[in-house]
């Protein structure tokens, strides 16, 4: 029986008989036509059998994804090292700082509060209330900061003050304060500047500039600080007033023949600390008297300051028509126009210079209502007489005695001009002045009734 065909069901029909399989010799000899025979119609029944299509089995987008990574994944890891290569540096060096940079640029750096006190010519004593904000989620440790105080008008760069601050942990809105920091003034005429427009406006600039580094976890930046922020300024002390005055007969033994109280208002955020200041005090461009303020601290709001000075009565009475020229409609409303500015600023027996610069240049104002400082400076004696008119009738009256002398002495104005050298014609000059101040107030009132 013939055995079945490795390619096929069908037995081999040239296939050797059993004995010669065996090894067994036959007795007859094969033709080799024969074999041929069978051999050509194997292959064409072979050649017949047409095998079934093959079906190509679909893969999935998962299958096609894992042969490709087999075929192409040594050319995805050398692009995926270039790509680091490129990127991590750039992300370190590059991306991450600026990030850090663009943060800071856009927080604010307010002022909440502070102090600036005068100490010596050369150095001041600073304190400072603000804060940095930085996205919630992120602490940020900042070293040591040394802020560079100057002015963004001037041109050149040149800070008047440097002020230090130590580094500290910031998340979120954290408050930095600066406490009593000793700092040296670096350029005089800046600083001049700065105060300049702190002392006469409303709003006034302040920027800063500093360097620091900021740490992230294991990140390390370098930041850029610069800033300008407005903070309130003291508007030449608006709204300053003579709460009391008295003028001392005889004068005390330090010459000083006047003694009140001045309320001088700070509108700052900032308290001010001035030393000991002398004041000159004008009616127009006469000065009338000056006055020292001992250990001057304007905090925030109004502050009642004890003073002692100078009246200078006699520069009243002979240039009483030239202060009557410099008041215009005030005087007839009972109202003396007066304004002050800083004559020197004295601390521990040293001249501090950028104060006395500034305040020098000052003019602060105020309006006096002229019963009530007659009043007091008479030290209250003109209680029954609060019309201008009997004020003017006293002080004519009182300078009726010739050169000054008291007369009877029932006139408070009296004993009051006879400790002041004043001549005759200075006395007859200023009485046609009051005489003729009295005609125009009349036609001034009948023009406002």
């Amino acid at each position: 029986m013939a055995r079945p065909n490795s390619m096929g069901s069908e037995p081999s029909d040239y296939s050797l008989p059993k004995t010669a399989k065996k090894g067994k010799r036959t007795s007859h000899a094969v033709n080799d036509n024969d074999i041929e025979k069978h051999h050509v119609e194997h292959i064409s029944r072979i050649d017949t059998q047409t095998p079934p299509p093959y079906k190509k089995k679909k893969q999935t987008r998962w299958q096609k994804l894992k042969r490709h990574w087999a075929r192409f994944w040594c050319c995805y890891m050398l692009a995926g090292v270039i790509f680091l290569a490129i990127l991590l540096p750039l992300l370190f060096l590059k991306i991450i700082p600026a990030l850090a940079q663009y943060l800071v640029n856009k927080t604010n750096l307010p002022i909440y509060g502070g102090s600036i006190q005068a100490l010596t010519s050369d150095s001041l004593r600073v304190s400072l209330s603000t804060s940095l904000t930085v996205p919630g989620g992120l602490k940020v440790r900042l070293g040591p900061l040394t802020l560079f105080l100057y002015n963004k008008e001037t041109p050149e760069y040149s800070p008047f003050l440097t002020v230090p601050i130590e580094g500290q942990w910031v998340a979120g809105k954290t408050d930095i304060d600066v406490v009593d920091e000793t700092v040296f003034v670096a350029n005089e005429t800046e600083l001049n500047i700065w105060l300049g427009q702190a002392l006469t406006q409303e709003k006034t600039k302040l920027s800063v500039k500093g360097n620091t580094t900021a740490y992230l976890g294991i990140l390390k930046n370098h930041i850029n600080l610069d800033k300008t922020v407005e903070i309130p300024g003291l508007r030449e002390l608006q709204g300053a007033s003579i709460e009391e005055a008295t003028v001392l007969t005889p004068a005390a033994e330090d010459g000083s023949n006047l003694v009140g109280t001045l309320m001088l208002p700070n509108w700052s955020d900032l308290s001010m600390g001035l030393g000991n200041n002398t004041l000159n005090i004008w009616a127009g461009e006469v000065l009338v008297a000056n006055a020292d303020l001992r250990d001057i601290n304007l905090v925030p709001g109004n502050n009642s300051l004890p003073f002692r000075g100078v009246i200078y009565v006699d520069a009243l009475v002979k240039n009483f028509a030239s202060i009557l020229g410099s008041q215009s409609d005030t005087l007839f409303e009972g109202k003396l126009d007066l304004w002050a500015n800083g004559n020197q600023s004295v601390i521990n027996g040293e001249h501090i210079t950028y104060l006395e610069s500034v305040l020098s240049k000052a003019r602060i104002s105020t309006q006096v209502p002229i019963v009530q400082l007659a009043s007091q400076l008479a030290g209250g004696i003109l209680k029954g007489n609060t019309t201008i008119g009997g004020l003017w009738d006293l002080l004519t009256d009182g300078l009726s005695g010739g050169d000054g002398s008291s007369g009877s002495g029932t006139n408070p104005f009296a004993d009051l001009l006879d400790n002041f050298n004043i001549t005759r014609s200075e006395i007859d000059e200023f009485s046609h002045t009051m005489r003729l101040l009295r005609d125009r107030k009349d036609e001034y009132w009948k023009k406002k009734r």
